[in-house]
């Protein structure tokens, strides 16, 4: 599913950002103060994509950091935008995983080469 035009700077800068968030309620010490659900799941789909790994709904909601019913209903609302799409594991019929579609893909990588020209200017 890698898109060609997805550069290494992308990911580089995918995890960046996900990171920096643990970083800053980290040093903050106030855990779910910087809470973005969505993006999280949405760089960590990217991430793992990148690095040729299914990645669970479990897994999924885990990555955004806040409680699994929250998480679930932003996997819905992404889902409902044609961001995420689940895919059912072929091998384990109890586990389903989710991943970006295309179009998801392409808006993250967007998102991202804009933050990235907006912190050059």
């Amino acid at each position: 599913h890698r898109s060609p035009q997805m550069g290494v700077w992308v990911v580089i800068n995918a995890g960046w950002y996900y990171n920096a968030r643990r970083s800053r309620e980290k040093e903050i010490g106030i855990e779910g103060l910087f809470s973005d659900p969505a993006w999280d799941i949405l760089l960590d789909l990217l991430i793992n994509e990148t690095e040729n790994r299914h990645v669970s709904i479990t897994s999924a909601c885990i990555a955004s950091c806040v409680p699994s019913t929250t998480a679930l209903r932003w996997l819905s609302t992404l889902e409902e935008y044609g961001l995420v799409e689940r895919v059912e594991d072929k091998s384990d019929a109890r586990r389903t995983f989710v991943r970006l579609t295309q179009i998801g893909r392409k808006k993250v990588c967007a998102a991202i080469e804009s933050n990235v020209e907006a912190g050059r200017s």
